[in-house]
Order: structure tokens, then C-alpha cells, then sequence
């Protein structure tokens, strides 16, 4: 797109050599060597030539033409194009040294430091000025457009992807639920020594509903004792330490106030969210 700017901006200039055309050549240049070596040079270091080249270009624009520098849409489409690479912070202060730039110019023309050398009247009479004005305004739209087209193209994409991987985890979700609620044995879920999680022949083993269960320390739905002699809260204490599965027997109280005999697995799962305690009990009362 520079490249197409190029002989515009000569024929603007009624082919006379200036700062002007030197500077879109020198760009061109760049950005011809840039393009040929792009596989060789890392992605934020062409962002970073992009950055010295809008402002490079900048500054060129605003000495030939100060306050009608049609270059100032590069401001816009820099920062968009660099945000999607540094961070916000980065492009903030890319965007800052832009404006301050603008600034900068701008007070020097208006202190009479920098006058335009040229008849402002005659140069918007031109066909040729209006041309490239446009030209530029089209080229920096349609860069947008098509970045931001990518950027849609990505968005929808990764949507695809995510909505794949929650079909996947839902899947996943109705396996396991599937295989914890038709277990033979009962099952039950502790996390903190909490029942978190039950299953329905858990339930029917204590004789009870979830609310009469879910909730509570394992503690209370076990008698104060074990049948070995250790208090029921100091062998769940030497139970929480253990890293792999173990299968112990365990007495339990029903919601009848019945003791029963079980023989339990007792299986660590460190998660995201903690780690917790899968426990399978076979009733061997």
C-alpha cells in the first residue's frame, strides 16, 4: 500500500526531489528490505520499524505541510496495528510520543519558528492534493478494515475452538456423572472433611436425603470411635496426609442412628479448586 502511495506523492511534487520524496522513498526502501527479510526478523521488532517509520513520516509530513499533513491518520492505524502486539501500557506510550510530535510541530508553527512554504489556497485548488488526501484516508481504512477482519476471523475461530472444548468437557462431565451416580458401591466426595458430593446408593446406604448429608464433617455421620479404638477425628486427621489410595474399614452411623460397617477406598484428587477425597464404600456389616 506505501508502494502505491509512492508515485503519487512524486507527482504531488511535480517531480522535484524534496524532503518530501526523498522521505517516501527512504520508507518504501525500508519497508521493501523489511518484507524481503520478513521470516528473519521477529514479529516485535517489525512492529518496532513500523513504529520509527510512522514517526519518521510524521515528522516529514508535518514540516512540509504542518496542520494539512494527511499523514496524522497514521497515528490512528499505528497504535491499532501495535496494540495488537504490545502491551496497552507500551502503546499507550507509543501513542503519547505521536502526539506529543503533533505537539511539538504544532507550536512551532504557531510561534512562527516553522512557516508553510507553499500558498495554502493554491495547494487545496490542486486535483492532485485532494487525490492523495484520499488516497491516504483509503489505505489507512483499509488496513483497519483488515486487521480488523483478522482479528474477527481469530475471535471466531478461537469461539469454535472453545465451544468444541466445552462439548468435550460436557461429554467428559456426563461420563463420569453417569458412572458416579450407577456405581454399585456408594460413593461420596470430601473436600476439607466436608461431604461435598454423594451418590444415590450413598444416600440409600445412610438412610437419608442429600440435604441430610451434604455439608457435614464426616465426623458426624461416624460414631465417636472406631472399632480399632482411635477417636473417629484423630484417624481422619492421619488420613488427610496420605498421597495415595488406601482402603481401610470404617464405621459409619445412618440417619437412624444404626452403625454399620463398610469397607472404604479412599482415593487423593488434587484439583484447581483443592484437593479432595473420592471414597468408595462397600457395606460389610
Amino acid at each position: 500500500i506505501t508502494l502505491l502511495l509512492v508515485p503519487l506523492i512524486i507527482y504531488r511534487a511535480d517531480f522535484v526531489f524534496n524532503i518530501d520524496t526523498s522521505a517516501v522513498l527512504f520508507t518504501a526502501i525500508i519497508i521493501l528490505i523489511t518484507n524481503v527479510y520478513k521470516n528473519k526478523i521477529s514479529l516485535n521488532l517489525k512492529v518496532l520499524i513500523l513504529a520509527c517509520l510512522i514517526a519518521f513520516t510524521l515528522i516529514i509530513a508535518l514540516i512540509s505541510f504542518g496542520f494539512l499533513a494527511s499523514a496524522k491518520t497514521y497515528i490512528i492505524v499505528a497504535t491499532v496495528f501495535i496494540s495488537f502486539v504490545f502491551p496497552v501500557k507500551k502503546t499507550f506510550i507509543v501513542l503519547f510520543f505521536y502526539l506529543l510530535i503533533y505537539a511539538l510541530f504544532g507550536v512551532l508553527f504557531l510561534n512562527g519558528n516553522l512557516i508553510y512554504n507553499f500558498n495554502v489556497t493554491d495547494q487545496i485548488n490542486k486535483p492532485i492534493t485532494w487525490f492523495v488526501d484520499g488516497s491516504i484516508l483509503f489505505c489507512s481504512s483499509t488496513l483497519l478494515l483488515l486487521v480488523a477482519n483478522k482479528f474477527r476471523s481469530k475471535i471466531e475461530e478461537n469461539l469454535e475452538n472453545v465451544l468444541v472444548l466445552n462439548s468435550n468437557l460436557k461429554d467428559r462431565e456426563n461420563r463420569y456423572k453417569a458412572l458416579f451416580e450407577n456405581n454399585q458401591f456408594a460413593v461420596a466426595i470430601l473436600k476439607d472433611k466436608i461431604i461435598v458430593e454423594c451418590n444415590q446408593r450413598a444416600l440409600e446406604l445412610f438412610k437419608c436425603t442429600e440435604e441430610d448429608v451434604l455439608g457435614k464433617y464426616i465426623w458426624q455421620i461416624s460414631p465417636e470411635f472406631q472399632p480399632d479404638g482411635i477417636a473417629t477425628i484423630e484417624k481422619l486427621k492421619n488420613l488427610s496426609q496420605n498421597k495415595k489410595a488406601i482402603t481401610i474399614e470404617w464405621q459409619h452411623i445412618d440417619s437412624h442412628g444404626k452403625l454399620f460397617l463398610v469397607s472404604s477406598t479412599i482415593t487423593p484428587m488434587a484439583l484447581a479448586s483443592g484437593v479432595f477425597l473420592h471414597i468408595v464404600m462397600k457395606d460389610i456389616t
